[in-house]
């Protein structure tokens, strides 16, 4: 979780310089640059992205959702099996 956070927050920091340099040469009339901001800001857009969609847990969601079955199938199983046998009188 503390490198994930780490990771979004230099990506904002790189984000927030690009945009204060860009905002710099649009201010003295110089888009030179124009081209290669573009493409800057495209890329950091989508390190942002793929950052937020990075998991925070060690396993998959899969992996948790697997082993919670595999504990809750059998007892659940067997909680019917014994509201069954009492509502047939065994």
């Amino acid at each position: 979780m503390e490198q994930k956070e780490r990771l979004q927050h230099a990506a904002q920091g790189r984000l927030q310089v690009a945009l204060a340099d860009m905002a710099h040469e649009v201010d003295t009339g110089d888009l030179s640059r124009a081209d290669a901001w573009s493409k800057t800001l495209a890329n950091l857009q989508i390190e942002g992205e793929i950052l937020a969609k990075l998991p925070t847990w060690h396993w998959s969601t899969g992996t948790l959702r697997g082993f919670v079955s595999a504990l809750l199938l059998p007892i659940t199983l067997f909680l019917i099996q014994r509201l069954l046998g009492d509502a047939l009188g065994g």
